[in-house]
């Protein structure tokens, strides 16, 4: 990478490109052997942060014996600290994505759309879930129904048309949890 009065460019054999943006952000995250998720946020405090989350959690370890009931008798900042969640004094973005309540307010736009299509064209539920990831799988709001698009009306009478298949219902319960996990960790 060089640099020629402010900008940044990345020789890529006989071509030069001209890094801006989150690709010149990824880059240099990477040259200091970091992620973008790995960056610690100034302001924060443990104080901000709910104890729903951190009990989920805790359920959760606890269920899928990846934990013991022994290893989770701990306080929440050294929860953070056995995860790496911290640096310093600070806390990660990962921590706010986490355990945060509202992380939108530090990370904009981390919140889960969820849309059910009719065919190819046709959106018939849409949902959006913000919250922490760790209880988003449990935060299902309920679900919206879109009105029909309006159809102009045929001229001349028209047999009535056949019974279609009704769209099976959204996902709901576990299979809607799952589906979320999926998406979000992928």
């Amino acid at each position: 990478m060089k640099t020629w009065r402010g900008r940044y460019y990345y020789r890529s054999d006989s071509t030069k490109q001209e890094l801006t943006g989150s690709a010149l952000d990824e880059f240099m995250l990477r040259k200091q052997g970091k992620t973008w998720d790995g960056v610690h946020v100034p302001y924060v405090k443990e104080s901000e942060f709910h104890r729903d989350a951190f009990l989920v959690f805790r359920k959760k370890a606890l269920e899928s014996s990846r934990l013991t009931s022994v290893d989770l008798e701990i306080d929440d900042a050294a929860l953070f600290s056995n995860l790496m969640l911290t640096e310093g004094d600070y806390l990660k973005r990962a921590a706010i994505l986490l355990f945060h309540q509202h992380p939108e307010n530090w990370v904009p736009g981390c919140h889960v759309k969820i849309g059910y299509f009719e065919n190819d064209a046709n959106i018939t539920y849409q949902d959006e879930i913000r919250g922490s990831l760790i209880t988003l799988p449990d935060n299902q709001p309920p679900t919206q129904t879109l009105p029909p698009q309006q159809k102009p009306q045929p001229q001349k009478p028209t047999p009535p048309p056949k019974q279609a298949p009704k769209p099976p219902p959204p996902l709901e319960g576990i299979a809607l949890w799952e589906s979320i996990v999926r998406k979000t960790v992928l």
